[in-house]
C-alpha cells in the first residue's frame, strides 16, 4: 500500500456543534473530551442547586430580567456549549468504531442529563410554581412565580399553619392548585353572605376599598384576620355569590379547610371538601417574580 494509511473518520466541527447544542454533553463525547462531559454533569447539578437556592433567598434571583429572559439565556448557553465542542474538534484524533454504538452513547448522555434535571425538579425540597389563574387574587395574581417548601413529587409531608397558602393535589388530576388554609383538624367552618366564621366566631374582615375585577365588575377588598393572627386580603363580589353560604362543617382529623382569596372565583373546600394531609404538596413561602414589583419577596 503506497502512502500513509489513514485510519478512522475525521471529527466534523459542525457535528460537534450540533450535538453539544441539542444533545448536551454528547458533543464533548464526540470529540473525546470526557473530562468536559463529567464537568457538564457536575456543573449542571451544582448550578441548578445554587441558582435555585440563591433565587429563593434573594428574589427575584434568576427572574430579575423577567421570566421571558430565561429562554434567551438558555439558547445562549446552547450556542456557547456548541462553539466550545466545535473548537475542541480541531485537535481531536480521528474517530474509530461503530457509528451505531457511538450514536447510542450520545443519546444516552443527553438522556441522562435530561433525567438529572427531571429528578432535581421532582425531588428537590424547595420547588417553584407559577400561578395560572386569579383564584388567589389579590394575594397572588396570574403569572406570578412562587417559592414553595416541599418537593413536587413528595406530597404528604407538610403541616401547614392557619393562613398559609398551600399547594395541593386533587384526585385523578395531575394539576396542582394553590389555596389558603383557614381551618385545621377539629375546627368548624361556616359562611354566611360571604363572611367567614371559625368555631362559631366571625373572622374579622376589615373593608379596605374596591378594585376593578375584569368583566365581573368591582370587587370589595377585605383584610381577614384568622384566630392565630394571620392576616391576608380577599376579593368579594357581593353577598349573593353561589358559594357565599356554607352550613357549619367540622374539619376531620388529618385534614385542612382551604379557600381561595378570590372568594367568588375559586374552586376550593366549599366544592371538594377539606384537603387531606397526604394531598398537601408544600407551603408557599414567598413570591419570586411578579409584574407587580411590590409583590416580589412577599409571603402570599
Amino acid at each position: 500500500m503506497s502512502g500513509a494509511e489513514v485510519v478512522g473518520r475525521a471529527r466534523r466541527w459542525w457535528a460537534a456543534f450540533l450535538l453539544n447544542g441539542f444533545l448536551p454533553p454528547s458533543g464533548y463525547a464526540y470529540v473525546g473530551a470526557w473530562r468536559a462531559v463529567i464537568a457538564v454533569f457536575v456543573v449542571a447539578g451544582l448550578g441548578a442547586i445554587g441558582l435555585t437556592e440563591w433565587t429563593l433567598a434573594y428574589p427575584p434571583g434568576v427572574y430579575a430580567a423577567g421570566e421571558a429572559a430565561i429562554i434567551p439565556l438558555a439558547w445562549t448557553l446552547v450556542v456557547v456549549l456548541g462553539a466550545h465542542a466545535a473548537w475542541l474538534s480541531r485537535r481531536s484524533p480521528r474517530k474509530q468504531g461503530s457509528r451505531l454504538l457511538h450514536g447510542l452513547i450520545y443519546v444516552g448522555l443527553a438522556a441522562a442529563l435530561l433525567g438529572l434535571s427531571f429528578v432535581f425538579r421532582a425531588l428537590w425540597p424547595h420547588s417553584v410554581y407559577s400561578t395560572a389563574s386569579d383564584s388567589m387574587s389579590p394575594s397572588l395574581i396570574t403569572g406570578e412565580v412562587v417559592a414553595v417548601k416541599g418537593a413536587r413529587a413528595l406530597c404528604g409531608g407538610a403541616t401547614p399553619a392557619l393562613g398559609d397558602v398551600i399547594v395541593l393535589r386533587r384526585a385523578k388530576s395531575p394539576a396542582r392548585y394553590m389555596r389558603r388554609v383557614v381551618a385545621g383538624p377539629g375546627q368548624v367552618v361556616s359562611l354566611a353572605a360571604g363572611r367567614l366564621s371559625i368555631d362559631g366566631l366571625a373572622v374579622p374582615a376589615q373593608p379596605l376599598g374596591t378594585a376593578a375585577h375584569g368583566s365581573a365588575g368591582v370587587a370589595t377588598i377585605y383584610r381577614e384576620t384568622l384566630p392565630n393572627g394571620a392576616a391576608y386580603l380577599t376579593y368579594d363580589l357581593g353577598p349573593n355569590g353561589e358559594l357565599d353560604n356554607l352550613a357549619p362543617t367540622k374539619v376531620p382529623p388529618g385534614a385542612w379547610y382551604v379557600l381561595g382569596d378570590n372568594r367568588d372565583n375559586a374552586a376550593d373546600s366549599r366544592l371538594y371538601g377539606p384537603v387531606r394531609a397526604r394531598d398537601i404538596c408544600g407551603v408557599a413561602t414567598r413570591i419570586l417574580f411578579s409584574k407587580d414589583k411590590a409583590h416580589v419577596g412577599a409571603k402570599p
